[in-house]
């Protein structure tokens, strides 16, 4: 399902943005001055970066623990010779690597064609910004593996994350209308996951920014290993 999803929603941006009207590269220019910059701005910034934060990241993890304990799987396999951290650590870690390889592969696969619709789009610009929005749906699998442990069924913690998300996301959304949530946005990782939708890029600062968004994630993975250790199964 990530899968059809992520191709879908990929070939819409690209196909509709193809389609634009010359009236809305003007309104583009509110958002991206830089002309070459604007595809950037509209396939991750608007959509990508909404879409794996509400929707594509979650559908991994959003049932990691709620789903095992629901099934009465989590005290087998705590059984084993396993500590609940290395479990948290397993559960997350495995559904990263899933997101990536639905992920990273679609896009690097996406290239020639969105380099055949934008001409002035670069190789370091496109894949920087992939890497910096991946780590943003690791960010949401950090908030989600937390809300998973808190809650006991798979669809409460889908309905939680989706709110919790959709949360972190709106200040990044409408930092455009106002100095105010501009600032509020720089407390966000969505803000360092698209800053290369509408900046040149720089390697040093993305590596930079991929920490930071590692770091953003990591309260909630402590606060999760915390809770589950506590928790009396």
């Amino acid at each position: 399902m990530a899968l059809l999803l992520s191709i879908f929603m990929i070939a819409m941006a690209a196909s509709v943005y193809n389609q634009l009207p010359p009236a809305f590269f003007e309104l583009l220019k509110l958002f991206t001055p830089n002309p070459d910059l604007q595809f950037q701005w509209f396939l991750f910034d608007n959509f990508l970066s909404k879409l794996i934060t509400l929707f594509i990241a979650p559908i991994f993890i959003f049932d990691a623990i709620s789903g095992d304990r629901g099934d009465e799987r989590l005290g087998l396999i705590l059984s084993k010779p396993i500590t609940r951290a290395q479990y948290l650590l397993m559960r997350l870690l495995s559904a990263s690597f899933a997101f990536g390889i639905v992920f990273l592969p679609i896009l690097a696969l996406g290239f020639p064609a969105f380099k055949n619709i934008v001409p002035t789009l670069t190789l370091e610009s496109y894949f920087g910004t992939s890497l910096l929005v991946y780590l943003l749906g690791f960010f949401s699998m950090s908030v989600g593996i937390l809300v998973s442990t808190l809650t006991r069924r798979s669809v409460i913690s889908f309905i939680a994350m989706f709110g919790l998300m959709a949360f972190f996301m709106l200040p990044n959304a409408m930092k455009y209308t106002s100095d105010t949530l501009s600032s509020i946005a720089m407390a966000t990782p969505h803000y360092y996951a698209t800053y290369f939708t509408s900046r040149p890029f720089d390697a040093l600062l993305c590596v930079g920014f991929a920490a930071l968004i590692i770091l953003f994630s990591l309260p909630f993975i402590l606060v999760t290993v915390w809770k589950f250790k506590k928790e009396n199964l």
